[in-house]
């Protein structure tokens, strides 16, 4: 028989929807994706780093869930 997780991140209190079936973990602060080299042209000739929540699906889960507060 198939186990059915009834911890998923629909239904934690650090998931943040932002589209159907899909959102944002917001259990740490954003962390940062890659550093990307800026040329002079574009900008001052810098590094910069993307900075973003993790992206998740409503299904997934992990080993830090937290059941939502009923409001």
């Amino acid at each position: 028989m198939m186990e059915v997780r009834q911890q998923t991140c629909d239904k934690c209190e650090y998931y943040l929807q932002t589209s159907p079936g899909s959102g944002e973990c917001r259990r740490y602060a954003p962390s940062p994706n890659r550093t990307i080299f800026v040329t002079r042209s574009e900008a001052t000739g810098s590094y910069k780093t993307d900075v973003h929540w993790p992206k998740v699906y409503d299904s997934n889960w992990c080993g830090e869930f937290k059941a939502k507060v009923k409001s």
